[in-house]
């Protein structure tokens, strides 16, 4: 009988070891994914810490007059064209566009496109 004990106790053992042995490859596993996410997420913060710095160097030389963004007219009111050109109705609108059509940059005033900010007096 003393065998056949020895011979359970190293078969529970041995299934301990199976069990303990795939369990640390799950976690091995895990640490591996962990690693990689927080390997993008550092990467995510450093690409905003520059956008960042980059929006306090356009806020400051805005701030400081350097920057000149392009300007239309609608009626008495002047707007400034922020971002550069964009898209409305599947068609590019950029400031040469607003400046020889007016209709075209009353329309995006009266629809309140976010791309024409109105500057105070």
């Amino acid at each position: 009988m003393a065998t056949e004990t020895d011979e359970q106790k190293i078969a529970t053992l041995t299934a301990q070891v199976a069990t303990l042995t795939k369990e640390k490859a799950d976690a091995l596993d895990q640490v591996k994914t962990l690693t990689v996410a927080k390997e993008a997420a550092e990467k995510n913060v450093a690409e905003a810490a520059k956008v960042v710095v980059d929006l306090k160097i356009q806020l400051e030389e805005k701030q400081s007059g350097v920057i000149q963004l392009p300007t239309v007219k609608v009626g008495s009111e002047t707007y400034e064209l922020v971002g550069g050109s964009f898209m409305f109705e599947g068609k590019e609108v950029s400031h040469e566009v607003l400046k020889e059509n007016s209709k075209l940059a009353t329309q995006l005033v009266k629809e309140r496109v976010g791309n024409l900010r109105k500057l105070e007096k």
